[in-house]
Formats: structure tokens, C-alpha cells, sequence
């Protein structure tokens, strides 16, 4: 990963975040117009290259996120981004991204700088969004793991309400088609047997919906 030395810091430094009594460790927006302003354009060590080192270790296990190969793609087509600063460096150590779709805001990725620190408030402000009215996200593997077995956030029941949602159909499978792990959803809460396969870049993945959309 770089290091990155300067640039988030300066950001909240010179008034970008939501509040002028900003204090570390609150999640702040970080404008879509900003990826593109003289200030980013001009920094050593940019924002873009700060988010792209999060993006790459988080997803490092799958080989990188599909839409981000450098930290130019960053932002990309998601219009919502927002980061926290939690300990003394000056990089930003945990980040969340999606967009607006209709009325609900999908979260689309994040992760966190891989310290228990930065992870553990990416796992917060998941889950807090996940029991936010309006707001749902696709979720697969560990992260979903966590959210169902920690947090026993929200999620959507039906095939016919994620496919409204996507606008698309999907493999239905209810039950997880792990064996193990749907032994191990059963126990929780009242199942969460609202498991799916969804293609993405050639292959199935298989995904729960988790949230609170308006349908």
C-alpha cells in the first residue's frame, strides 16, 4: 500500500466535512465533484489513492473490485462517498460508497485500512446503514457473514422484492446453498433464507439482500 501523507487530513482541515465542529472519528461526505478539483488534481498523495489502497486491501481475497483496477477509477459511477479518520495519521481508515437507485440509497462497497480499529468502524456504520430506513446493499461471503451473525440487520424475504430492487431476475435459492451455513443462518433470528445467485464478471455469486429499502 502507499502512504498516504497529506491528503484526506487536509481535506477535513480545510472545511469539506459536514459540520465546522468536526471531530475525529465522525464519517464525513467526501463531494462526488471533488475527485476531479484542482486541490485533488494537485496533491502529492490524493484522496483517490488513499480510497484505492482501502478498496485494494479490503477486496485483495477476490482479486480486487471489478470496477476498480487504479486509483483513477475512483469515484467512478457511484456518486456517495463518505470516510472516517480514527486514530493519528492522516489517512482516511475506513470508507463507504454506492448510490441513489429510485428512493433508496444502495450501498455499493467499502472497507477499512485492515487495522481492528478501522475495521471494527466499518462494521459499525454498516450496520448502522443497514437498519436505516431507505437503505439496502447486496451482500456476499464475510461481510454478510458478519452482518447476519453480529448484527442481525434487516434483510428482504422474496425473490419477487429483490428482483423489483434490481430490476432483473435472479437464481433463487432461499436457503443457503452451503449446507453448513444454512444450518448456521437457521438459528438466527428467523433465518435469513433469502439466499440468490447473481453473475458478476463471468461467474455466480451468491448474495442476500440486507436492509431496510422501500419497496
Amino acid at each position: 500500500m502507499k502512504l498516504i501523507i497529506e491528503n484526506f487530513r487536509k481535506f477535513l482541515n480545510e472545511g469539506f466535512q459536514d459540520s465546522p465542529n468536526y471531530k475525529k472519528g465522525e464519517w464525513v461526505d467526501v463531494p462526488y465533484e471533488y475527485y476531479n478539483s484542482e486541490d485533488e488534481q494537485e496533491a502529492d498523495t490524493s484522496i483517490k489513492d488513499n480510497f484505492f489502497d482501502i478498496i485494494q486491501l479490503s477486496y485483495q481475497a477476490i482479486d480486487g473490485h471489478v470496477n476498480f483496477k487504479n486509483p483513477e477509477d475512483v469515484p467512478g459511477k457511484y456518486k456517495s462517498w463518505i470516510a472516517v479518520d480514527i486514530d493519528s495519521d492522516p489517512e482516511a481508515d475506513a470508507i463507504r460508497f454506492g448510490s441513489q437507485k429510485g428512493k433508496n440509497f444502495k450501498m455499493a462497497g467499502g472497507g477499512s485500512d485492515g487495522t481492528p480499529a478501522g475495521k471494527q468502524a466499518y462494521l459499525d456504520k454498516t450496520a448502522s446503514m443497514l437498519f436505516t430506513p431507505g437503505t439496502f446493499g447486496e451482500m456476499s461471503d464475510a461481510i454478510a457473514h458478519i452482518m447476519i451473525t453480529r448484527k442481525e440487520v434487516p434483510y428482504v424475504k422474496t425473490k419477487e422484492e429483490v428482483e423489483r430492487l434490481l430490476g432483473k431476475e435472479v437464481k433463487w435459492y432461499g436457503e443457503h446453498p452451503n449446507p453448513k451455513l444454512a444450518a448456521r443462518y437457521a438459528g438466527v433470528g428467523d433465518g435469513y433464507a433469502a439466499w440468490y445467485g447473481r453473475e458478476l464478471g463471468g461467474e455466480e455469486h451468491v448474495k442476500i439482500m440486507l436492509g431496510l429499502p422501500a419497496l
